[in-house]
């Protein structure tokens, strides 16, 4: 239901926030991921649908079902992240996890 946002050494005063009120999606979410190569999109994941937001602002068309967007992507995902792409010429990675078992710490 609640998220934080950090700098490279800590979390950020004011945090955590909640989900609802900064991008209007009740939580908890499935998964989220902001994606540096593809114009700082960030995406949201809650059972079989994700929104895409440009900031906070959500992107015109979403929310969208998980199959339209991400093929081969199951619904109600544990996790995902983005890796950016080492260079101008590489490509970003998106991972996606179901399944996890146990708490991760």
């Amino acid at each position: 239901e609640y998220f934080f946002e950090l700098d490279d050494k800590s979390i950020l005063p004011g945090y955590p926030k909640l989900i609802e009120q900064v991008w209007g999606i009740q939580g908890p979410v499935s998964a989220a991921f902001t994606r540096i190569n593809c114009q700082g999109k960030s995406y949201i994941f809650k059972g079989k649908q994700y929104w895409r937001f440009d900031g906070d602002v959500l992107d015109e068309d979403y929310p969208r079902d998980i199959s339209v967007g991400f093929e081969g992507i199951p619904n109600d995902l544990d996790a995902a992240f983005a890796v950016p792409a080492p260079s101008h010429r590489g490509q970003e990675k998106a991972y996606f996890f179901k399944g996890i078992r146990g708490e991760i710490r």
